[in-house]
């Protein structure tokens, strides 16, 4: 039960419900306490904190992911900590901890090439040109280059509804240098996945900064 609830969690990522997210991890949390499969617990307070984040519930995503981050590490397991990692600077960097955030995603970026975990390497990568594109205007070559190379990790494993998500990312670089062109295209290739695979809460997202053009 507890991996079946695991999975459906990460399921509704696709579709962006933070509710359902936070309904099945919390169901996992509960399964695999009581099964005593303290390893999948960590991941599971991780993609709570997920749900949590979605619904804009900011401390309290802080909180579980940060518990789930330390549960992997206290039984010395690094597989997929580096997506922990990558959640944590999500959320720190809504909640204005830039540098925070910052530290976390090298963290992420770190431990993804040091296990070969090239998802996480590669949504690690999007995520960092996204903070350096809205912290320091210095910086856009830098955060483009990381974005386009996040997207194309991505790509070549054919993880759409990732990589679609990059674009999306991409294309709101472009809206806030006012590059609007180019982020009409990759908006619009967002848009396009995302109608194509049903993720409509990333579909609207991409419609209010197309909105912005």
């Amino acid at each position: 039960l507890a991996y079946c609830e695991f999975y459906y969690g990460w399921l509704y990522y696709a579709k962006g419900n933070g509710k359902l997210i936070v309904e099945h991890f919390n169901n996992c949390i509960k399964y695999s306490e009581e099964a005593k499969w303290y390893m999948i617990v960590g991941y599971a307070f991780g993609g709570l904190g997920f749900g949590q984040y979605l619904l804009e519930d900011l401390e309290n995503a802080r909180k579980n992911i940060e518990k789930g981050i330390k549960i992997v590490e206290d039984i010395e397991v690094q597989l997929a900590l580096s997506g922990l990692y990558w959640l944590l600077s999500m959320v720190l960097f809504d909640l204005g901890e830039y540098g925070k955030a910052l530290a976390s995603i090298d963290e992420a970026l770190i431990l993804a090439q040091k296990y070969n975990e090239k998802r996480f390497e590669g949504l690690s990568r999007i995520w960092l040109g996204r903070i350096l594109g809205k912290t320091d205007p210095n910086q856009f070559d830098k955060a483009e280059e990381s974005i386009l190379q996040g997207i194309n990790i991505l790509e070549e494993m054919r993880l759409k509804p990732f990589f679609s998500g990059g674009y999306l990312c991409l294309g709101e670089f472009y809206t806030d240098v006012d590059q609007k062109e180019k982020a009409q295209e990759n908006l619009k290739k967002a848009k396009r996945m995302f109608q194509e695979m049903g993720m409509d809460y990333w579909l609207a997202k991409t419609r209010e900064i197309l909105n912005r053009l």
